[in-house]
């Protein structure tokens, strides 16, 4: 028969109390083990800064008279014209927090009013006549924009571009089938200022003006006798556009 003695009777105890906390001990180291290090993706998420964008405007578009010398019988022409429209379109970089550059394709047209005409020994023998017809403009020009910081969603800009444009006209004076007829693609220029508003983080409205001029441009006669040449087309654009900004 086995005898537990005192001693024994200790280590049996000590046994038994470790047995019965081992299970307490294994949830805390349980508890303890470290959650895994999150891993950087790969590939970043795109960023969108909205650097491009793209705009449509249109507006009015005012013509200043247009002064020609007809050489088939070297006499001057002044055509006077009614308030036309422009249209088009445009797409840009933000290059910086204040400049763009951009390319614009545009569509200008007026509605001849009346002519006038003196003959080069200074006889007048058109005063204000009726003419009939339309001249028209297609420009393609690259223009740089400074915006002028401001807080809050308004902000203003000036600037200008160059560019080339291809004037034409199918004017005819008093009925007859003389008059300014096809025309000529010219170095052409602009300078302009407006205001724009940030509708959204997308969508800007463009409010502006534009002064265009196209010099030295010669017109074939409507009736294909001469030519008006020296015609300096200038015009004043009061435009409203939307911009998308991408």
């Amino acid at each position: 028969m086995t005898q537990f003695t005192p001693e024994k009777m200790s280590i049996a105890a000590c046994a038994a109390l470790l047995i019965s906390s081992a299970p307490a001990y294994a949830g805390g180291l349980g508890d303890m083990v470290a959650e895994p290090a999150p891993v950087a993706p790969l590939i970043a998420p795109l960023q969108t800064n909205n650097d491009y964008y793209v705009s449509v405007f249109a507006g009015s578009n005012a013509v200043s008279d247009i002064d020609t010398n007809y050489d088939f019988f070297d006499n001057d022409y002044t055509v006077a014209f009614d308030t036309g429209f422009v249209a088009g379109v445009t797409f840009g970089k933000r290059i910086s927090e204040t400049l763009r550059v951009e390319g614009e394709l545009s569509f200008a047209s007026a509605e001849a009013a009346n002519y006038s005409a003196i003959s080069s020994a200074g006889y007048v023998f058109a005063d204000s006549v009726t003419a009939e017809g339309n001249l028209d403009a297609t420009y393609l020009l690259v223009n740089v924009w400074y915006d002028i910081p401001t807080a809050g969603p308004l902000g203003y800009y000036v600037g200008g571009g160059l560019g080339g444009a291809k004037v034409d006209g199918d004017i005819t004076f008093n009925g007859f089938a003389f008059g300014y007829g096809p025309g000529e693609t010219k170095l052409a220029g602009q300078i302009g200022a407006g205001l724009m508003y940030d509708v959204s983080q997308s969508l800007t409205l463009d409010v502006g003006y534009r002064f265009k001029h196209v010099g030295d441009v010669d017109f074939e006669d409507s009736d294909g006798t001469g030519v008006y040449t020296g015609g300096t087309v200038q015009s004043h654009s009061l435009q409203a556009g939307l911009m998308y900004n991408f």
